[in-house]
């Protein structure tokens, strides 16, 4: 307050020593003057500076790259805690997810072997027994002179025969008309043949004969197979039902 005081003072006295030009102050009086007057003003001066001494900014500048620090090393603390966190929630899940699976997996059992039944056992019918006989190759097959079959050029006959027996003390008949039996001629482990559709008596798969007690007859099996194929392994498939069993031809 007292410093804007004194300034109308100093310009009140510029100004009348500039008007008063015959009584003007030697040059040694004025300098006097004007330290007396600059005294003055630095006597009552309370203003400090602003600027801040360099020690001073050099210890918040510090302060203030140790504060960003820790704030960085706080959040990169909490982000690694937020993955452990989550990593292990992860990781429990998939522990809960293994053990449940040992838990609930089923346990595995031995696969059944399937029971190779006979001939008989497959068609089901008690009274007769039917075993395999023999096979033969041939490009004509007849039987009397009512029947006759020939095969395709390329391909030859397979006949393969069984007998079948009636093994009661009485008259029965070897009916199959009605039955869903399924042959199948299996050569060399892979190829399979099924049965030709025949007019003949003796075809095992449409079979209606009559048979006195304790008779015996021949009954057969017809396939068409190419001439070009190697006989190695011979197998006949027989299912019914859920019954099936494998005639070992050759």
């Amino acid at each position: 307050m007292k410093r804007w005081k004194l300034i109308p003072v100093a310009l009140l006295m510029v100004t009348l020593t500039g008007c008063i030009q015959e009584n003007r102050l030697p040059d040694q009086k004025a300098d006097i003057i004007a330290e007396y007057m600059a005294g003055l003003v630095l006597k009552y001066n309370s203003y400090d500076s602003s600027l801040l001494p360099m020690n001073m900014l050099e210890e918040e500048k510090t302060e203030e790259v140790v504060e960003e620090a820790n704030e960085l090393t706080n959040a990169s603390d909490q982000s690694e805690d937020a993955n452990t966190a989550t990593e292990q929630a992860s990781q429990n899940e998939d522990n809960t997810a293994k053990s449940n699976e040992s838990t609930t997996k089923p346990s595995e059992e031995p696969e059944e072997q399937l029971q190779n039944y006979t001939l008989s056992e497959v068609i089901g019918m008690k009274e007769f027994a039917i075993d395999y006989s023999e096979y033969e190759l041939t490009d004509t097959y007849s039987e009397n002179d009512y029947f006759s079959i020939t095969a395709r050029k390329g391909y030859q006959l397979l006949i393969a025969t069984f007998t079948v027996k009636n093994q009661s003390k009485e008259k029965a008949i070897f009916n199959l008309n009605k039955r869903e039996i399924k042959y199948q001629l299996d050569v060399n482990s892979g190829t399979i043949f099924k049965p030709l559709l025949t007019y003949s008596d003796r075809d095992i798969q449409y079979i209606n004969m009559p048979f006195e007690k304790e008779e015996t007859k021949n009954v057969v099996l017809i396939f068409e197979i190419p001439q070009k194929t190697e006989l190695s392994d011979l197998n006949l498939i027989v299912s019914s039902d859920d019954k099936s069993g494998s005639i070992k031809l050759k």
